[in-house]
């Protein structure tokens, strides 16, 4: 029995409603907590970047039968906190999500260990991480166990 690959975009966002989007099967913002930590609040929720909505379209022209999740980390500017990142990942495992598409990297000597081990545990259980490394040394994507592009 076959299935659409089910695909999560952590980065601005998704509009759905975007002519070459075409719908989103759903999704959650992780958002920073100003006492540290993070909230996550289930549903799709607008894309004031339109970065989100991009990757989407780009996804959606290569795989047109694909099941789009977004996990929204970005809000108003493209940073986030290591906390969000984290458990937006941990978010599209636990959620049976195939392939995980980061549109971020850092440029930092070494990852956290954290997130080293939760994606190597997203390999481990099957999923595909992709990340950007835009022709440079940038972490997740230097990572043995995710893509990077």
């Amino acid at each position: 029995m076959s299935h659409s690959v089910r695909v999560a975009i952590l980065d601005s966002g998704i509009n759905p409603c975007h002519s070459h989007v075409e719908g989103v099967e759903g999704g959650v913002w992780v958002r920073p907590l100003s006492g540290g930590g993070t909230e996550v609040l289930e549903g799709i929720h607008p894309d004031r970047l339109g970065h989100g909505t991009a990757a989407a379209a780009v996804i959606r022209w290569f795989a047109p039968k694909c099941k789009l999740y977004s996990i929204k980390v970005f809000d108003r500017t493209f940073s986030t906190t290591l906390p969000s990142l984290l458990r937006g990942l941990e978010w599209a495992i636990d959620a049976g999500i195939e392939v995980i598409n980061l549109s971020l990297g850092t440029e930092a000597r070494r990852p956290p260990l954290s997130l080293e081990v939760l994606c190597r545990r997203a390999c481990e259980e099957g999923r595909i991480v992709v990340a950007a490394a835009e022709g440079r040394r940038c972490f997740p994507a230097v990572l043995a166990t995710v893509l990077g592009f």
